[in-house]
């Protein structure tokens, strides 16, 4: 059984990178950071299926392990989703300059 991580650690790895604390080199730009951010909202999701496929099985009966993983992947998911609408916004807003 997985254990659960405390509050002070989840997304511990996004601040470590932040803080340049990593071992990727420092040019990795917007663009690679996003596609890391999709590849990890992606395996959040496909866990999130895999728990609600192994509690709708009875494979594994804890409830609240599930709906964690139903959440994480909806809030990544969410979060993805306002970072879009944010650079959509942001280009939208350099073309009206550019005009």
């Amino acid at each position: 059984m997985d254990r659960i991580q405390p509050v002070s650690t989840i997304g511990q790895e996004r601040i470590n990178h932040i803080g340049r604390n990593t071992s990727k080199p420092l040019g990795e730009g917007f663009g690679d950071m996003l596609k890391d951010s999709i590849m990890a909202a992606d395996k959040l999701n496909k866990t999130s299926d895999a728990a609600i496929a192994s509690f709708t099985t009875g494979e594994h009966q804890n409830i609240h392990e599930t709906m964690i993983a139903i959440e994480q992947s909806s809030i990544t998911t969410g979060l993805l989703l306002e970072i879009r609408n944010k650079v959509v916004q942001a280009y939208q807003e350099v073309m009206k300059m550019t005009f």
